[in-house]
Order: C-alpha cells, then structure tokens, then sequence
C-alpha cells in the first residue's frame, strides 16, 4: 500500500509528500528486518539460556533509549545460565519490546526499572515513573497482544497504572 501511494504521489508530482513516504517505508522495512534478525536469532540457537535472552534485551532497551532523556536501571537476580526454550524466549522477548515500546511511545518516563528474578518461576517488572494512564482499554492492540503471547507460553501479565505515578508490567512464567 505504501509503495502504491508512493507510486500516485509521484505521478502527482507531490515531492515532499513522495520523500515523506519513502522515509516512512525505510523505517519500517528497517524495523520488520530486525524483527526478523531477533526471530531467528532465538529460534536458531541450538541452547538459549536466560542470560542470552536478557543480554539481547539489555542491548535492544539501550538502543531503543538511547536518544531519549529516560534512564533504564537493571537489576537481575538469576543464574544467567538457566536453559530456556526458544520458542518462550521469542515469547518473552516480544512481550517485553511491547512493554518497553509502549513506555518510550506513551510515557514521557525519566526513570524505567527493569528487574529480573528467578527463584521457581522467572519474573520480569518493568516499571516507569511516567504518566500512566487510567486503565487498561481492551481495544489496545499492543496490550492485547502481550497477553495472548503470554498465554501462549503458560505466563500470566499484569499490568498496573496510576495517573501521574507510572506504569507497572509483570511478567511472571514458568521456565521449565
């Protein structure tokens, strides 16, 4: 579709709007060649341990954040070389780009905590100091979207908001 609009923009001589779109497309084809890198990356690893799967979000969370004014506070409790299926672990890393593209999308945070813990079940909070919001709509794709995945993969999602306060996402699963 947006190469079809690029194509009668063009044919309309509307330069900016043609430049406007071709930026638009960029990015996206950027984005969904990375969704792809990191869906291979996990399901081709022969052994994904929850180390591996943390390190990727580290480095994808200091990425995505780097140019804005929010910092991110890590702190794990786990030994990082606990076996985790890979599947899960595409799971689990999706669930938490969502909750962490929602925070750099909605929250105007400047503070983003993000702890990891495994004892029986792993557990994963990312918390924020942002705006909030007043409740959770079900219409929210993106929202609606961390749920099914964490059903799918026997992990239950709470997430708490308070206007003014921020917004807390917990991730609690099995690992075995």
């Amino acid at each position: 579709n947006g190469l079809e609009t690029t194509e009668l923009l063009l044919r309309k001589n509307k330069a900016q709007q043609v430049s406007e779109n071709i930026e638009n497309l960029q990015t996206s084809a950027r984005e969904s060649m990375q969704q792809l890198r990191d869906s291979i990356w996990a399901l081709t690893k022969e052994e994904m341990t929850v180390g591996l799967l943390f390190d990727r979000y580290k480095l994808w969370m200091q990425k995505m954040f780097e140019s804005s004014s929010s910092h991110l506070h890590f702190t794990e409790s786990l030994d990082p070389d606990v076996p985790i299926d890979s599947i899960k672990a595409l799971n689990l890393f999706r669930i938490l780009q969502e909750a962490s593209h929602n925070i750099l999308k909605h929250a105007q945070a400047k503070d983003i905590w993000i702890n990891i813990s495994l004892q029986q079940n792993l557990q994963i909070e990312i918390t924020d100091n942002g705006k909030g919001f007043k409740s959770v709509r079900d219409e929210s794709y993106g929202l609606n979207n961390m749920k099914q995945r964490a059903a799918t993969i026997g992990a239950k999602v709470l997430i708490k908001s308070t206007i003014g306060k921020g917004t807390s996402v917990l991730l609690n699963t099995p690992i075995g």
